[in-house]
């Protein structure tokens, strides 16, 4: 895979993780202005919710961007690697 492809893939992922967070944010700030008890409860679990849903979604984006720099360190050859090569 090209570093094109996936920067294509990166780009929206990265967008709707942030959009998410901003939505999050929003539904935080809805209750902090409606200030009942029980609709604000729910604004503030949906809120974190999305929050870290977008959180994730951006380091998805960024592990999925640099993946090639990742593999390489995690991976090892060993001894006897090559042994079974049908």
């Amino acid at each position: 895979m090209s570093f094109s492809e996936r920067n294509t893939i990166f780009k929206p992922i990265l967008s709707a993780g942030i959009i998410i967070i901003v939505f999050g944010g929003v539904c935080l700030w809805i209750s902090q202005i409606i200030q009942l008890k029980e609709e604000g409860e729910g604004f503030i679990i949906i809120g974190w919710r999305f929050i870290i849903g977008g959180i994730a979604a951006i380091a998805f984006a960024f592990l999925w961007r640099y993946f090639v720099y990742i593999r390489p360190v995690r991976k090892r050859s060993k001894k006897f690697d090559d042994w079974y090569k049908p």
